[in-house]
């Protein structure tokens, strides 16, 4: 969920870290810390845009399958375009990196691939009410092959191989219920 609109009152996710589903070890110092960046992002962004009454809740694991990720719910008001929100909030650092538009850029220079079908948005919008989502984990199919699209969240604490675990994990959530 990017966010849900309900006349002037608004609810979005920050949705970070992952780890394999029924894990019974604490989460890691990387994977905390990713999930507060992207929590104080939303809530920055949220406040310079001038959202008001901004609530998150307590830090909790939120199931996703067969993996599971750290999750902050934020509720606020916000009296204008909720385009504006969208804007604001796509892409999080979850998906692009801190700062945002250094991080775009970086992506741009270092990777010599499209990322294609990487992440969007898709909404419905029915009166006052809007529901907007984070496209993430697709899958494309062409020539006999399946393409699947996933990434992982890089911090200074970050392990290059427990990063490639971690791709792993998501790919096979989306693979997992095809095969």
């Amino acid at each position: 969920l990017l966010f849900r609109k309900r006349g002037n009152s608004y609810s979005t996710i920050s949705l970070a870290g992952t780890r394999k589903a029924g894990t019974t070890e604490e989460w890691g110092k990387k994977e905390i810390e990713e999930q507060h960046l992207v929590t104080e992002f939303i809530q920055q962004e949220l406040k310079v845009i001038g959202a008001r009454n901004i609530q998150c809740n307590e830090l909790h694991t939120r199931n996703a399958g067969s993996i599971e990720h750290l999750c902050n719910e934020i509720a606020f008001e916000y009296r204008g375009d909720w385009k504006e929100i969208m804007n604001t909030l796509h892409p999080t650092p979850a998906v692009c990196g801190i700062p945002r538009e250094q991080a775009k850029g970086i992506i741009e220079d270092l990777e010599t691939h499209d990322r294609e079908y990487y992440t969007g948005l898709i909404g419905i919008e029915q009166g006052d009410n809007v529901d907007v989502f984070v496209i993430l984990r697709c899958l494309k199919y062409s020539e006999d092959l399946l393409h699947v699209f996933v990434g992982a969240g890089i911090t200074a604490e970050s392990v290059p191989t427990f990063e490639a675990r971690e791709t792993r994990w998501k790919a096979d959530s989306l693979t997992s219920v095809i095969f």
